[in-house]
């Protein structure tokens, strides 16, 4: 069983055959209504942990924002990761957007968000007498979407990425820079990036509790940074299943896509350790 870093023995000993679970899973979560850039279940948290060597995962999940001014975002966002050499993961999001409401006539749209695609460097391994790793990260947001899913640019975006388990609880910290792209037509500044997550042990055998905290600088003038907080929990269904459920609070409130935060969202998901071939 792979575990970011050794902080417990997560397991429930239940008797669902995993092939039922899953579709179980692929079937619900399209009825529930993420913003990208994150290690499941958090919303921008990347950890710092790599997949053992040549291991896969895929996280799926879905989320649902609802913004100040009216406006809601629907979110159906894969990813996949993959290990090389065990210290380089490879990961490709894609999602899938729906987006509507706002003033006048409730009429929505849909289509394919932008993707992403991610590599992140493990420079040094968690381990249980240390349990603390250290990573770099560099990714690139295709302009693949449309409306008000996309900046109808490329982005770039680095990142420090730092894991480490206290006891119970594994924290992970981010700092990041993304060079935004600009067409010329909007003076486009890049930004700057701090995200806080933590995943804590509960006494319930298999539960986690996580939260999170995180801050994007606005990429326009006049416009709101990005400021969120996190709460929900994370249930080891079974040693390479986890789901999770959270909600998200605006602490500035804006309109969508990149001025402040939605007034609340609600998110929910799985990540599956996909065994090695």
């Amino acid at each position: 069983m792979y575990k970011e870093i050794p902080f417990g023995n997560h397991m429930i000993a239940g008797r669902l055959r995993l092939p039922v679970v899953l579709l179980l899973l692929a079937l619900l979560t399209p009825l529930f209504g993420g913003t990208a850039l994150a290690t499941r279940p958090f919303v921008s948290t990347e950890s710092a942990v790599a997949l053992p060597r040549s291991g896969a995962r895929l996280e799926m999940g879905q989320a649902y924002e609802n913004w100040n001014r009216g406006d809601r975002i629907y979110s159906w966002l894969t990813e996949f990761s993959y290990s090389f050499y065990g210290n380089l993961d490879l990961e490709v999001e894609v999602p899938w957007n729906v987006v509507g409401g706002g003033p006048g006539p409730d009429q929505f749209s849909d289509g394919l968000g932008d993707l992403r695609a991610k590599a992140k460097i493990n420079f040094v391994k968690g381990r249980a007498a240390n349990p603390l790793a250290l990573s770099g990260q560099f990714s690139v947001k295709f302009p693949t979407g449309s409306g008000v899913t996309t900046s109808d640019e490329v982005d770039v975006r680095l990142a420090g990425l730092a894991s480490k388990g206290f006891g119970p609880a594994l924290v992970h910290a981010n700092l990041s820079y993304t060079f935004v792209g600009d067409n010329g037509a909007l003076n486009i500044n890049d930004a700057w990036g701090i995200a806080l997550g933590t995943l804590v042990e509960t006494r319930i055998d298999g539960l986690s509790a996580v939260g999170e905290f995180f801050w994007d600088q606005a990429r326009l003038a006049g416009e709101e940074s990005r400021l969120e907080m996190m709460g929900g929990g994370v249930l080891q269904l079974t040693p390479r299943l986890k789901l999770d459920a959270v909600i998200r609070i605006g602490l500035k409130p804006g309109a969508p896509p990149s001025d402040g935060a939605p007034d609340y969202s609600l998110g929910v998901g799985f990540s599956y350790d996909i065994p090695q071939l």
